[in-house]
């Protein structure tokens, strides 16, 4: 990500493993009056959320999570969630969130929901369902199976070998409670 990033001469950006202390040098002392974790917050132990909150986030700043996936109103979603999972680990993340910053005293102070209509064909839905770090593996290793198996479940749903749904970018806004 940081290589395709729009270099901007106010930003510094920086590649480091929250979840590996000390943070750099650079943020020893600095403070921010905003978090901002996409499609990540399952991954960072809680015990270095904290840490990082407490040295570097202002007094009454925020936490934005955020990330997109497919809307529940998306008619094939169920057919396509029964295949992914049946390659997952079965394991239960908070791709939000909300129990991890509960935790350390954060709440949701604010919601943003944006839907519109994604058409694609069966090659984006596998490469949608490769980007789950819980199936990835297994799919890859089975993808001409994994790709018959989900080319069967979604065929009711192909119009001109396109599928249609409605696709959700969000994000959350925590504050301390």
């Amino acid at each position: 990500m940081l290589s395709v990033a729009t270099q901007h001469p106010s930003i510094v950006y920086l590649n480091h493993d929250i979840n590996s202390p000390p943070l750099p040098p650079s943020l020893t002392h600095e403070k921010f009056d905003h978090f901002l974790i996409g499609r990540a917050i399952h991954w960072i132990r809680t015990d270095s959320l904290k840490d990082a909150i407490a040295k570097n986030l202002s007094a009454g700043g925020s936490i934005v999570t955020c990330g997109a996936g497919w809307s529940s109103n998306t008619v094939w979603l169920g057919d396509f969630q029964t295949v992914r999972s049946s390659y997952s680990d079965r394991r239960k993340r908070d791709y939000r969130g909300e129990s991890k910053l509960a935790q350390i005293g954060f709440g949701v102070i604010d919601t943003l929901d944006i839907r519109y209509q994604v058409n694609c064909d069966l090659d984006f839905l596998l490469n949608h369902a490769m980007s789950y770090s819980s199936s990835a593996k297994k799919i890859k290793t089975d993808s001409n199976i994994f790709k018959k198996i989900l080319a069967d479940r979604m065929r009711p749903f192909l119009r001109d070998g396109m599928l249609s749904g409605e696709a959700s970018s969000w994000a959350l806004i925590y504050r301390p409670t």
